[in-house]
C-alpha cells in the first residue's frame, strides 16, 4: 500500500495494472495510461501497490549498467548531475554525499524531479 503523501502527479503505480497518477485528491487518487480516451479510474490509497524496480525498469528510464555492473547510472543532460542506483538500492548523486535507500518507481520519480527538477522520462 502507498500512502496518498507519497505520490506526485505522473508516479507510476500499479493498482490492477501500471497506470500513471493524473489527479490526487484529499480521499482518492486518479489513474490512467497514455492513449486512453476514456475516464480514468478511481482509488484509494490502501488500492494502490508500488511498482518495485527492477534493471529493466531502470533501463526504461534511461539508466545503463556501469562497466563495473555494480550500479546503473544516468547523467542529466546537463551532463553534470550523475546519479546511481546500487543494487542494495542505494541512490546515489555523486557531486553530493547524498545517499537515499529507493525501493519503488515513485520514490525514484520523486527524488530525480527533486534532485534535477526535471520529470524522469519512464513508460511501463
Amino acid at each position: 500500500m502507498i500512502q496518498a503523501s507519497e505520490l506526485r502527479i505522473g508516479n507510476w503505480v500499479h493498482p490492477i495494472f501500471p497506470l500513471k497518477v493524473v489527479r490526487i485528491t484529499s480521499t482518492d487518487i486518479y489513474c490512467d495510461f497514455d492513449g486512453n480516451e476514456g475516464d480514468v479510474w478511481e482509488f484509494t490509497p490502501k488500492d494502490l501497490d508500488p511498482i518495485p524496480l527492477t534493471p529493466e525498469l531502470l533501463e526504461k528510464a534511461g539508466f545503463k549498467k556501469s562497466i563495473t555492473n555494480t550500479c546503473y547510472g544516468i547523467i542529466t543532460e546537463s551532463g553534470e548531475d550523475r546519479i546511481s542506483i546500487f543494487a542494495d538500492g542505494r541512490m546515489k548523486l555523486h557531486a553530493t554525499d547524498l545517499s537515499v535507500k529507493v525501493n519503488y518507481v515513485h520514490q525514484l520519480q520523486n527524488l530525480f524531479w527533486c534532485l534535477t527538477g526535471k520529470e524522469l522520462n519512464i513508460k511501463l
